[in-house]
């Protein structure tokens, strides 16, 4: 399981990177391209660092253990599906702003 989310992840990231690309080179003029892409590229490869770092404190932390969400017990069973269902949260809050941008972002590129 864990195997196949970690391709779902970088399936996901490979999937975002282009339209996000796209939106920096728009928003910038021709001469600022360099610059956005850089601090674009140094985004995302900080960005699961950060995600992992965060990630491993709240997965050390006890309270994640006391009890889990939908009937699972207590101990490492609660911790690893708290977590699932935190990231599976920011996930659908990802796709949410998407779908409220979108349109922002193709408005760009059409002008």
């Amino acid at each position: 399981m864990l195997t196949f989310l970690a391709c779902l992840f970088i399936a996901g990231v490979t999937a975002v990177y282009t339209p996000i690309y796209d939106a920096a080179s728009d928003a910038l003029p021709v001469e600022e391209n360099g610059r956005g892409v850089g601090i674009l590229d140094l985004m995302m490869n900080t960005s699961a660092s950060i995600g992992v770092g965060v990630y491993s404190s709240l997965m050390a932390s006890d309270t994640m253990g006391k009890g889990g969400l939908f009937g699972v017990g207590s101990g490492v069973e609660a911790q690893t599906s708290n977590m699932f269902w935190i990231m599976c949260a920011v996930s659908v809050l990802s796709m949410i702003v998407l779908f409220v941008f979108r349109k922002s972002f193709t408005a760009k590129r059409n002008v």
